[in-house]
């Protein structure tokens, strides 16, 4: 039997039975799969209902999840996007990790093995309070206590994460991220992830006004790129300080960052 181009295997089946006994209790499940629409009518088909949510720049997943008890107890929550909000999520997840205990309504995070395999690393309290994991992906396994170590992508160090430049946030918000983002520095072991983190705290610093901080992180994430001979991460950095000072309307340090990073990347059309 199909549904939207999803065959109902043994792993489905045992994914639907799953949200069928945590009726109006706490579960968390992450499932592995690049399409989660092709979900959302077999969980409807038995009987559940759906609320989705879809992670962007402005969308905060527990509040979000706060409302559970306005919600009947045949709900589930579908929860996509979280590459949205890569990296200050995972420490998010984390240091928040208490509120999904009182959350008496399964909650189903999907993701890709990365994105999956990066909260095993950095939300790793979170991971283990899971009630399991599926993956729907082409190996097709329920993976076990223990397992779920897919390697990072082959060009990792290019991988690089949607910092809120053109977010317009609160003060409690920016400290709010500012926190996770050196909580996960204590944990990161990787450089280029390192540089990531210290984008997200420059640009948090520069939206503070406190631009002696935010031009510090701004030279630390580059010293990381440099290290690494990551000349195209250092024109996407100055991309994003081009970018921001747009956003501000402060044209003449836009143009100053922007040329800095048509000199390393000649061939990025976007900052032309």
């Amino acid at each position: 039997m199909t549904v939207s181009g999803m065959t109902y295997t043994h792993q489905s089946k045992e994914f639907l039975n799953e949200l069928k006994l945590a009726k109006g209790a706490n579960c968390l499940i992450f499932v592995i799969t690049s399409n989660s629409e092709a979900f959302v009518q077999q969980v409807e088909s038995g009987g559940l209902g759906v609320i989705r949510i879809h992670l962007s720049g402005s969308i905060n997943l527990l509040e979000e999840l706060l409302g559970w008890e306005k919600t009947d107890e045949n709900t589930v929550y579908f929860v996509d996007g979280i590459q949205n909000q890569f990296p200050w999520i995972l420490g998010y997840l984390n240091l928040h990790r208490d509120i999904f205990y009182d959350i008496k309504r399964p909650v189903v995070i999907f993701g890709s093995k990365y994105e999956i395999t990066e909260i095993t690393k950095y939300a790793p309290d979170l991971w283990r309070f899971r009630s399991r994991t599926y993956d729907f992906s082409e190996k097709k396994e329920v993976l076990g206590e223990f397992a779920l170590v897919p390697s990072e992508p082959a060009s990792a160090e290019y991988v690089h994460y949607n910092l809120p430049i053109f977010d317009e946030e609160s003060e409690d918000e920016i400290k709010e991220r500012m926190k996770v983002d050196n909580y996960l520095l204590e944990i990161v072991k990787e450089d280029y992830k390192k540089a990531e983190l210290y984008m997200s705290l420059a640009l948090s610093y520069l939206k503070l006004q406190d631009f002696d901080e935010g031009n510090e992180y701004f030279e630390k994430a580059l010293r990381i790129r440099e290290r690494l001979n990551d000349t195209f991460g250092m024109s996407i950095d100055y991309a994003r300080l081009g970018s921001f000072y747009t956003f501000k309307k402060n044209y003449n340090e836009a143009i100053k960052y922007l040329k800095e990073a048509i000199r390393l990347n000649p061939d990025n059309a976007g900052v032309h």
